[in-house]
């Protein structure tokens, strides 16, 4: 019979003609070992720039055992939810469009799943780089460039950081299980030129709230290549606004993670995280923002503007609350549940 394939990279594209060579490229220079078999999944998610012959092409010319696959759903966790159905390795590393591998990616994510069978999902550290200079006010939004993480150490990091969705490698047999057990997934994330952020934080926390361990290492190396239409203050604002909005998808997982309470205590938590409170909570934090709300309405404000930023933080807050408004308590209730029947499951 023909060797089982190990890993699965798989890479969302959507008009990803420009950015995806140098990516192949990267992955054309792994160092695998020879009886290791790995896979590369291009998943055209509607492109109409000539995404799949570029892949083809490069792939072609690099040697490279890859194959493109259509998903004409737009939204990034759709195309990641097709990567992992049309894949055949036990790991899928989902690498994205414009991330600069080391050489020893493919190779080093096997041998941490290997080792730790415990880890649901292994990530590594993220490093810019810049098309042209590095902008002054880079460093406080570093993080929604899908860089990082900065001081966190390696290893075990369940309980003190989510992991990058750039270069997130994943056991299949845990996405299978956080199925099985009732996580549903609520967030789309990107959306074409979009700035819709939360789908790789979604599936981390259910990988957690599900009993699986989150693994940081730092032979895990790889450069997200930013090009120079990005490095402008208004598409880090986007990106702030974009990443506040999508924290109410999550927030029935957070709660999740927090301790157990009874009594008095876990009513008030009940009360603290239904959506009205969490309303009224968003809105008080936005008070303090008044002056770059004002600067933001006005048009007014340097770039860097730290008034601005906390502007765009707590009004993507408030929109995605109020996005939420139908949906929220019903979320918090159905993640309830899912724990409930996990604990009794545990307890059995």
């Amino acid at each position: 019979m023909e060797p089982s394939i190990t890993i699965s990279v798989v890479i969302c594209c959507h008009n990803s003609a420009q950015v995806l060579p140098p990516t192949l490229a990267h992955l054309g220079n792994q160092r695998v070992n020879p009886a290791l078999r790995w896979e590369i999944v291009i998943v055209d998610n509607a492109s109409t720039d000539g995404t799949a012959d570029v892949a083809r092409t490069a792939a072609a010319a690099l040697r490279l055992p890859l194959r493109v696959v259509a998903e004409p759903h737009l939204g990034l966790a759709y195309a990641r939810t097709r990567g992992i159905e049309e894949s055949r390795g036990e790991i899928i590393s989902f690498v994205d469009d414009d991330n600069w591998l080391s050489r020893d990616w493919v190779q080093t994510v096997a041998d941490i799943m290997s080792a730790h069978p415990e880890a649901g999902a292994v990530g590594g550290y993220v490093e810019p780089e810049f098309e042209t200079t590095r902008p002054t006010w880079f460093a406080p939004v570093a993080y929604l460039y899908a860089t990082g993480p900065e001081g966190v150490s390696p290893g075990d990091v369940t309980t003190r950081c989510m992991l990058c969705g750039a270069g997130l490698s994943v056991r299949r047999s845990a996405l299978a299980d956080i199925g099985r057990k009732g996580f549903r997934p609520i967030a789309v994330g990107r959306q074409g030129a979009g700035v819709g952020a939360g789908e790789d934080s979604e599936m981390t926390y259910c990988l957690r709230l599900a009993g699986w361990r989150l693994w940081l290492d730092e032979r895990l190396r790889l450069k997200h290549f930013l090009p120079v239409r990005r490095l402008n203050w208004s598409y880090a604002r986007r990106l702030a606004y974009g990443s506040a909005f999508a924290t109410p998808e999550r927030d029935a997982l957070v709660y999740a993670c927090k301790p157990p309470r009874s009594g008095v205590t876990y009513s008030l938590r009940l009360l603290r995280e239904r959506w009205f409170w969490q309303m009224g909570t968003a809105l008080r934090h936005a008070i303090p923002a008044w002056r770059g709300v004002l600067k933001r309405s006005a048009g007014l404000g340097a770039d860097g503007d730290p008034d601005v930023l906390r502007a765009e933080f707590a009004i993507g807050r408030v929109s995605g609350l109020m996005a939420m408004w139908r949906t929220y308590n019903a979320r918090a209730h159905e993640i309830r549940q899912v724990m409930a029947r996990i604990e009794k499951e545990t307890r059995g």
